[in-house]
């Protein structure tokens, strides 16, 4: 598989888990936040990414914490559509 084809499948994987999710599920995603802790942790992270003063360890976690936040975010994009959807829905 090329590259290419990659996001559109994750993309469409994705789409499909975001219609499982009900009203509330929906509304608890779109506002998920980092904590304060985790997000000062990503900040030191990305610093020393900058840097390239990174540990392997921290490398991998830092690589692995930004990849799941991706899929997040297009999560989160997908439920902020599903309520939007909903919203119109209910005023048509």
């Amino acid at each position: 598989m090329n590259r290419t084809e990659s996001p559109s499948l994750l993309l469409r994987i994705l789409k499909s888990v975001a219609r499982c999710f009900d009203q509330a599920t929906a509304r608890k995603l779109a506002s998920l936040r980092l904590d304060k802790r985790s997000q000062a942790m990503l900040d030191q992270w990305a610093d020393k990414c900058t840097e390239g003063a990174l540990t392997p360890e921290e490398r991998d976690e830092y690589r692995a914490v930004v990849d799941a936040m991706d899929v997040i975010a297009i999560l989160q994009i997908e439920a902020r559509q599903q309520l939007k959807r909903k919203r119109r829905a209910l005023i048509a």
